[in-house]
């Protein structure tokens, strides 16, 4: 099916592909007026003529070893993630990756991919979306035609158990083959896109990311790290936030938690909130979802985001009214419930290999620093 999805698309000169995240796999096209007729009539057929071969397994399964060597294997950055991952949630399904893991791959047969397809893909398990110059009528007598015809019976997946009621550590150290400098993490879970706080959670975010917000505030003004990000990820189950800061080797593990929990509770005195700076977020926000109206796939992605991870498709029209409602005490509420109130990860990264010249001179950075030296540096 796959295959015909493609060269029908590729005629007409459109684009068309497949991606897999931690709660769904999309597949989508995008094609001129008209193509997507063919498209529903092949997506259709997806639903109930799996073909799979010993040979077709195979293929596949040589591309996401090779995904997983490039990733998780050789590049140390991601190594972490994947780490972070298998450590941070423990029992949890979000504990492996979306590219699985190399046992579970190797030991997959196709008796197995034909028994996840018999069971769980179906019509009751999806959201179409059809986005463009088509014809309303037309195009849902079509989908009636096409899809209402499967008589295809499929479980629902289990429920996948909210982030804000799981049980994390309360600390994880890890070690890895990167630069000689330290990492370190408070993470804090955030509520499902679901919950009535999902905007104010996101200009909260806005604003944070800005020119006076973290980074700021850490960096420059406090000069307690050389760098400074805030690192979420999002899922249908809620989210987590990460406020990271890199230091010099040889400051002390406590010392950097310490500098950033004095960086929130600075933070939380909201200097970079007030009428003006939210004001320019919602702007910021603002014009990335209205740029979004003229191209149907961000419709299309605005779509099922309202309707699978929100569960209200008419949140999808009124996310602008619910941004311009979001007050100062709004944000001020979020940051202080989720954050200054939360319980947060603590994680420590340390570097695996250090030159010997900063195992050797590295003991000074400590005295630089309480000297005020290291701003020169920073």
């Amino acid at each position: 099916a796959h295959r015909a999805v493609f060269n029908h698309v590729e005629q007409l000169g459109g684009s068309t592909n497949a991606m897999t995240n931690f709660d769904e796999t999309r597949y989508y096209a995008s094609t001129p007026p008209g193509g997507h007729v063919k498209v529903l009539e092949i997506y259709a057929d997806r639903m109930v003529n799996l073909r799979v071969t010993e040979d077709d397994l195979a293929r596949d399964k040589k591309i996401v070893l090779e995904e997983l060597r490039v990733s998780s294997q050789n590049d140390p950055i991601n190594r972490l993630a994947f780490e972070a991952l298998r450590k941070g949630f423990g029992e949890h399904p979000y504990a492996t990756s979306p590219l699985g893991t190399v046992e579970h791959l190797n030991k997959t047969t196709v008796e197995d991919c034909v028994d996840f397809y018999e069971k769980y893909y179906g019509p009751k398990n999806a959201h179409l979306i059809v986005v463009g110059a088509v014809d309303e009528v037309t195009t849902l007598a079509l989908i009636q035609e096409t899809f209402g015809q499967i008589r295809k019976e499929v479980e629902r997946p289990p429920e996948v158990p909210s982030l804000e009621s799981w049980d994390f550590p309360s600390e994880l150290d890890l070690r890895e083959d990167i630069p000689p400098v330290e990492v370190s993490a408070l993470v804090f879970n955030l509520p499902e896109s679901t919950n009535p706080d999902y905007e104010a959670i996101r200009l909260m975010l806005t604003l944070l990311n800005g020119i006076d917000g973290f980074e700021d505030e850490i960096v420059r003004k406090k000069g307690r790290a050389i760098l400074a990000q805030l690192l979420e990820l999002p899922t249908k189950a809620g989210s987590v936030l990460g406020f990271g800061s890199v230091s010099l080797p040889y400051r002390r593990k406590e010392t950097a938690f310490v500098d950033l929990q004095n960086t929130l509770n600075d933070l939380a005195q909201f200097n970079w909130l007030t009428e003006q700076t939210l004001k320019a977020a919602k702007s910021r926000y603002l014009r990335r979802e209205y740029a979004g109206r003229y191209l149907s796939s961000s419709m299309a992605s605005r779509l099922e985001f309202a309707a699978g991870w929100q569960g209200e498709i008419d949140r999808a029209f009124d996310r602008e009214d619910r941004i311009e409602a979001v007050e100062i005490d709004d944000v001020k509420g979020v940051f202080r419930r989720y954050v200054i109130e939360g319980n947060p990860t603590r994680i420590y990264i340390k570097p695996e290999n250090v030159p010997w010249y900063v195992t050797m001179f590295g003991w000074l950075y400590p005295v630089a620093d309480k000297l005020g030296l290291t701003r020169f540096f920073l």
